[in-house]
């Protein structure tokens, strides 16, 4: 038991250590954020040289997936990152006074007409509500306006969550009323800063009606929320709309797996849906070293940070654009939305469906019909049609499309898993709305083809629960019409 206190004392130690920032015994301040390492003899300088490279170590160990979940290019073996490296504190920056002290950072101001990629900046202001609201199933969004967003994206020390990880980039991008837009970098000099540093984050962001990121509800939020909770600053969060870009557009453009745009991430979607190819961008993996060089004084190369997180700030302009035109499928000029319109159409209807706006989903479907498209996609097409002609009143004009997708999905030489759930799907529907209206023999017809399927697609739990209730209330009511006939 005492040699368990030991090491938890221990442990506890090295992360105050840590949390406060400490510096080195006999090290000194040289300016913002740069410590000067202490002078040490000669007989221990190899000891803490083998310890700075072995943490450094670690932590590429740790930081080596990141660029492949953000869809980064790291550098290989053997080659440097893009951005030259330089020491001192990086160029231009600006300082802000709050009521905690002074933050730093940049601020740079972009005409509405600047490009990126294939969009203007001011395409943004076109983007239709009711798309964002549809496609990230969020009815608040339907109040979102470019005018009052912001688009947060931020960097920061590793994926890990809690206090160990810092923020030590911020950027957000706003449209100013003149049409301009405002880039604002604020940038973490030294632990010594983060107080002044978050406060203004916070404030920034509290002033915003709507934020705009890209996986932000899961990663940026939580780390930013991390740091306001150590320094004991409320969250700007609460209450607000936050539209997190990713499960959008990842539904929009095929939903789970790999599918025509690889792998949803915002590389892949900035360079396949608005025309932007990144050149010589420092991946985010190498973000948290640069930082850490410049924390030591060694030369670093936290301009190709700034530089990156610049690019990610401006993506989400765009991709906000593009998802926003979602419901026309064109550019404000005309042009078609780069991307698979029938994947497009199928994402926004089983949106409007999971809403319960039923109606809606019908009006998309009469503008979505694609016959000689894959087997599985059309018959996924005439159940989401199906069903909404049943919630909508058109109970016989859907049961007649549900059954058509059983014998289409059976004259299928070999069906793939996506033909099978559809073909399910329908008979489970079909099942549930002729019970309804006391129709035994066509719901006792309908329930077998779906045990049929059920056979040869598992399918996932909620398909086969369903199957048994229904068979216990087929049961059920056949042995009430045996009762009264009797």
């Amino acid at each position: 038991m005492a040699g368990r206190q030991k090491n938890l004392a221990g442990r506890l130690k090295r992360l105050r250590r840590e949390e406060t920032g400490a510096e080195p015994a006999g090290a000194r301040v040289i300016g913002p954020g740069s410590i000067e390492p202490a002078r040490v003899e000669p007989s221990s300088t190899n000891t803490q040289s083998s310890a700075r490279k072995s943490a450094l170590g670690r932590l590429r160990e740790r930081l080596q997936g990141r660029g492949q979940a953000y869809g980064e290019s790291s550098s290989g073996p053997g080659t440097q990152p893009a951005c030259p490296t330089q020491l001192g504190p990086p160029k231009d920056l600006v300082s802000w006074e709050t009521t905690h002290g002074t933050c730093q950072g940049r601020e740079a101001l972009l005409s509405g007409t600047d490009m990126h990629g294939d969009w203007h900046l001011e395409e943004a202001h076109l983007a239709d509500p009711k798309a964002l609201a549809i496609m990230a199933q969020d009815p608040r969004l339907l109040a979102a306006s470019s005018g009052d967003a912001l688009f947060l994206d931020t960097e920061t020390t590793g994926l890990a969550g809690g206090t160990g990880t810092w923020v030590f980039m911020v950027g957000l991008g706003r449209f100013r009323p003149d049409g301009t837009f405002e880039l604002w970098q604020g940038f973490l000099p030294g632990p010594e800063a983060e107080k002044p540093f978050l406060h203004e984050v916070a404030r920034r962001i509290g002033a915003a009606g709507t934020l705009v990121s890209f996986f932000g509800k899961s990663y940026d939020q939580h780390r930013l929320l991390d740091r306001f909770r150590l320094h004991g600053l409320p969250s700007p969060f609460e209450n607000r709309r936050h539209l997190d870009l990713y499960h959008p557009l990842k539904r929009l453009c095929g939903g789970q797996g790999p599918g025509p745009y690889g792998d949803h991430k915002l590389q892949t979607l900035e360079r396949r849906l608005c025309g932007h190819q990144r050149v010589d961008d420092l991946p985010g993996s190498a973000a948290p070293e640069a930082w850490f060089d410049f924390l030591r004084g060694d030369p670093h190369r936290l301009e190709g940070v700034f530089h990156h997180n610049f690019l990610d700030v401006l993506s989400l302009v765009t991709l906000y654009g593009y998802l926003g035109r979602a419901l026309t499928g064109r550019r404000g000029d005309g042009q078609l939305l780069l991307g698979s319109e029938l994947l497009r159409n199928l994402a926004l209807v089983k949106s409007a469906c999971k809403a319960r706006d039923f109606s809606g989903a019908l009006q998309l479907l009469g503008t979505t019909d694609f016959p000689e498209g894959p087997l599985e996609q059309v018959l996924l097409l005439d159940r989401l049609r199906g069903e909404c002609l049943l919630r909508t009143g058109a109970t016989a004009e859907g049961e007649e499309l549900l059954g058509l997708v059983h014998l289409r999905a059976q004259g299928a030489v070999e069906p793939c898993e996506g033909v099978k759930r559809a073909a399910l799907e329908s008979a489970q529907m079909l099942a549930r709305s002729a019970a309804k209206r006391q129709d035994l023999v066509r719901a006792a017809e309908a329930h077998q083809w779906a045990g049929t399927w059920l056979a040869c697609w598992p399918g996932l739990a909620s398909h086969a629960h369903a199957q048994e209730r229904m068979g216990v209330r087929l049961d059920r009511s056949l042995l009430q019409r045996s009762a009264t006939d009797a």
